[in-house]
């Protein structure tokens, strides 16, 4: 993992927990083979920041919750999860799982929540184009934009440079919620585990740009 990598991403992190803004989070944004797990890992192993792979301990806590159920209790049980990882800055990876349509849950609202109260870095399984955060490709049946979100970001190329977005975004929300049947990720097998205990076998086309080790 590149120097630069980890210094972007430490940086950002200083600069918003020295200026406190409403919301402490900062994105990690990198599409399939960017290495985005690996330099939030990194960056965490370097430091003394709390890690949480969400994935696996938010559908630890699901698989108890009948299906129909799942949406009103998704953010509570993140909020849970979060919550028992000590530490003044927060490293979130494996946040896929939030993007299951049966879920019905925001993901970037439901970061922005978690970092209200402390600094939150997560990773994010997309790209950002100019000032609008995107997840999957265009024309995908999940393809979300989030036009100007009130975080701070570093963008990694899948060769392992990392960028910056032009400073002084602000937010703006939108919710984007899509019936189409669920189609199967790109994704390491352990994450697959949990997924396919809380959701079945998956099947379908492949979701590209997901996994980011």
């Amino acid at each position: 993992m590149s120097a630069d990598v980890l210094h972007a991403i430490r940086d950002r992190v200083r600069e918003v927990a020295a200026e406190r803004p409403y919301h402490q989070l900062v994105l990690v944004v990198g599409d399939l083979k960017s290495g985005r797990t690996t330099a939030l890992r990194a960056a965490a192993a370097e430091s003394t920041w709390a890690y949480l792979g969400l994935g696996a301990a938010l559908a630890e806590r699901l698989l108890h919750v009948p299906t129909r159920q799942r949406p009103a209790v998704v953010q509570q049980l993140a909020e849970d999860v979060a919550r028992e990882a000590q530490g003044d800055i927060l490293a979130i990876d494996n946040i896929e799982l939030l993007f299951h349509p049966d879920l019905a849950v925001d993901p970037l609202r439901l970061l922005l929540a978690l970092s209200r109260h402390r600094v939150v870095v997560a990773t994010w399984p997309g790209t950002l184009d100019g000032a609008t955060l995107t997840d999957a490709e265009p024309g995908h049946p999940e393809h979300r934009r989030e036009p100007r979100p009130a975080c701070a970001i570093v963008t990694l190329q899948s060769v392992g440079q990392a960028s910056q977005p032009a400073p002084g975004l602000t937010a703006v929300y939108f919710r984007d919620r899509h019936s189409s049947p669920w189609m199967s990720r790109s994704r390491p097998e352990k994450q697959r585990g949990y997924w396919e205990s809380l959701f079945g076998p998956c099947t379908g086309g492949t979701r590209p740009g997901r996994s980011g080790a």
